[in-house]
């Protein structure tokens, strides 16, 4: 996965390849205009030099410079590179009668800044191409360009819409692919970072051009909570969770702008920072150490007084990767914690009605699945999030807006004293077109419906059909077939993209059939728009769905390690709850269970062998539970010793027959036997024990507890009990 902030590799490519080619296409294509006799003007040289030559020297540039700049300079130049090709086409208009063929070729040059370029830009190059199209009804050219008027009714405002809804496209679906990633790199619990980023942010703080910046050292510290266990014993998993959301918020308020906070195992936490020397580093370790108990002191939970063990460790000199640093620094903070084991900070235990509930225990015990958008969406537009339109699809939506839209402007066009004559009156346009938007809301057809395709060939029938009708060659309908592309954007798929490109092509050049064209030059700047508007569509529809592919696998790339544990590759907390959330909304649903499963003795191989060892204990731990669970089965590290799984379609016995096949499992794992290492579990049942997420992982953790207490100090494979 790419790091946040950053585009892709091939996502710079598609920018560049589609900026060369709407560039280099359009270019040529008015510099054969330039061949056309009767369009040429008398400095036809100049006219050829003043397009070709930017296009040559721009385009070239951005190829060969594009891929080595950085990703702040390399939008920075696309910014920069719609100012030469908008103001090429205003010294155009000035030379030429071929105004149609101009104005399509400005018109690929908003849309790409429409997709590509971010909002200030994509403001100014709006406003600037506004002004040169407004512009051409006072060149002299403009006399010879029939209609021009009408067209710019529909140009301009076809063009704004396009630019804004493609903007709207591409940022939310951006937004979305880096809400993923986010999730990708935070802990699903304590909302800091997690392992996977960690490692990303040492790879950056640790290369060479980083650590060149300024002077100073990297250190890596690793923050140990002491008696964290007593949080979930006399608590249960519940008590312990909030114990760590507690440690974490504190932990993130002391955390200053050199340094990088992150939550790496059940209890242990790790933070990069820069300090001018090893003893600033150290003295950083104290600051989060006394952070760790200003949060025990605060979170309203008797007879827990959790301190912290740290260990430090300075790079290069203790190790040339965060691999290596982490295994410094816990040896360090294991030489801590022996030298400071059983000396707790001097708390007063905090006082509590026999009444009393603490608030934390009507908090959220395990995060609730979230829910957001994957794709763009325009209901900040439309409405969509209203009791009113709330059941309309999107589709339909959109497309009923593009519909409404061209319908008004079409109409408005048709009533100007410049407009072609035609033989559809223009309410027949107006009021049909807002007849078919309200029936495209009434039938409001569902995602990846056969009814796309349907509405899609009737939308490029009926601008066919108006093209024909209001003026043929030269109609002002045609802007039409760009808006229907852009508004058409969010539902591209692979079985419908050939449609989406071929379509528009067959309307656009559909005036080749109907409407004679002789000679001249009405003739040549026809022939030149109809090309210039396919070669558009091409290169417009082509590199919008590239595009659209490249964000949906990244992002659901993204998603799938927001739902996967960094260390083990199981699932994870966030997985867990919303495959529970699942089962619960799922009418169709047979009753399920969920087991909560405690690892026993864990934490002696880290004090005995370091963490590096008790990783490779959980990974195989994990390994050994997916494999015996069943295929609908879902098992997911909730903590840093704690599994979980989610039983479809079993009841009191079934549940627990997998429980203690999963206990047996982790006593029968190598890893786990050869430390001593067994497990607890407790399950619930939906709906026998609760039913909501909360309520289940409440029985499940206190049957778990149970266990725990009863078998301390016998077996390493506990009983299974339930609250039945």
């Amino acid at each position: 996965m790419t790091d946040h902030g950053r585009a892709p590799l091939s996502e710079r490519f598609l920018k560049i390849v589609t900026g060369c080619a709407l560039w280099f296409v359009t270019t040529g294509i008015i510099i054969a205009v330039s061949f056309v006799p009767d369009v040429a003007p008398d400095n036809v040289n100049f006219w050829r030099l003043v397009l070709g030559v930017p296009a040559m020297i721009l385009g070239t540039a951005l190829a060969v410079v594009g891929p080595r700049l950085s990703s702040k300079a390399f939008q920075l130049v696309i910014e920069l590179m719609m100012l030469p090709v908008l103001g090429v086409n205003l010294i155009l208009l000035q030379l030429t009668p071929a105004t149609y063929a101009v104005l399509f070729n400005m018109v690929a040059t908003v849309i790409y800044a429409g997709y590509f370029v971010r909002r200030p830009a994509l403001a100014m190059t709006i406003l600037l191409g506004v002004g040169i199209s407004i512009s051409t009804l006072f060149l002299e050219p403009a006399s010879e360009t029939p209609h021009l008027g009408a067209y710019l009714v529909v140009y301009i405002p076809t063009f704004v819409v396009m630019a804004l809804l493609l903007h709207i496209q591409n940022t939310e679906t951006l937004d979305a692919l880096n809400q993923a990633r986010r999730r990708a790199m935070e802990d699903p619990l304590t909302g800091l970072a997690n392992l996977r980023a960690l490692e990303r942010e040492a790879r950056k703080r640790f290369s060479q051009k980083t650590r060149g910046a300024r002077p100073g050292v990297n250190g890596l510290l690793l923050v140990d909570l002491d008696n964290f266990k007593t949080a979930n014993s006399q608590h249960g998993h519940v008590g312990g969770d909030h114990a760590l959301r507690m440690i974490a918020h504190q932990l993130k308020r002391i955390t200053t702008k050199d340094a990088f906070v992150s939550r790496v195992g059940g209890d242990e936490f790790a933070v990069l920072i820069r300090a001018d020397s090893r003893e600033r580093v150290e003295e950083a370790g104290e600051i989060y150490r006394a952070a760790v108990r200003a949060a025990s002191s605060i979170m309203e939970m008797p007879g827990v007084e959790i301190d912290a063990a740290v260990g430090c460790a300075i790079f290069p000199e203790e190790g040339r990767d965060l691999s290596e640093l982490l295994d410094k620094a816990d040896a360090a903070m294991y030489a801590d914690k022996g030298a400071k084991r059983h000396n707790f900070p001097n708390l007063e235990p905090v006082a509590v009605e026999p009444d009393h509930r603490p608030a934390w225990l009507d908090s959220e015990r395990m995060p609730a699945p979230e829910v957001h958008v994957r794709h763009a969406n325009l209901d900040s537009v439309t409405g969509g999030n209203t009791a009113r339109f709330g059941g309309i699809t999107l589709y339909a939506r959109t497309s009923a807006i593009a519909w409404a839209f061209g319908s008004v402007i079409l109409g408005i066009s048709l009533l100007l004293p410049s407009a072609p004559e035609s033989v559809m009156p223009w309410w027949l346009v107006f009021f049909g077109g807002l007849a078919l938007s309200a029936g495209i809301l009434q039938v409001n057809a569902k995602p990846r419906s056969r009814l796309h395709g349907v509405f899609d060939c009737t939308a490029l029938a009926g601008i066919a059909g108006l093209i024909a009708l209001t003026g043929g060659v030269q109609s002002t309908a045609a802007p039409l077939l760009l808006l229907l592309a852009a508004s058409q954007a969010w539902f591209w798929s692979t079985d419908r993209v050939v449609l989406r490109i071929i379509g528009p092509i067959v309307v656009a050049l559909s005036p080749l059939l109907y409407d004679s064209i002789g000679s001249g030059v009405e003739a040549s700047v026809t022939l030149v728009t109809l090309f210039a508007e396919c070669a558009m569509i091409i290169a417009i529809v082509g590199s919008m769905y590239y595009d659209r592919v490249l964000l949906s696998k990244l992002q659901e790339r993204a998603e799938q390690l927001a739902m996967t544990d960094p260390l083990t590759g199981i699932s994870n907390r966030r997985a867990f709850s919303a495959f529970v959330q699942e089962q619960i909304d799922d009418p169709d649903h047979e009753e399920f269970a969920i087991v909560m499963l405690d690892l026993d003795n864990f934490k002696q191989v880290n004090t005995t062998r370091g963490h590096r060892a008790g990783d490779s204990v959980l990974i195989a731990i994990a390994e050994a539970l997916d494999a015996v669970a069943r295929e609908d089965d879902c098992i997911a590290r909730v903590g840093g010793d704690e599994f979980a799984a989610v039983l479809p379609g079993v009841g009191v016995d079934g549940a627990r027959a997998l429980a203690e096949r999963f206990v047996q499992t982790v006593a029968n794992t190598p890893e786990a036997h050869e430390a001593n290492v067994g497990a607890s579990a407790g399950f619930a049942l939906h709906p026998l024990h609760g039913e909501t997420l909360d309520q289940l992982t409440f029985t499940a953790d206190s049957a778990l507890m149970a266990v725990k207490a009863s078998g301390k100090g016998s077996a390493r494979v506990a009983r299974v009990v339930s609250a039945v």
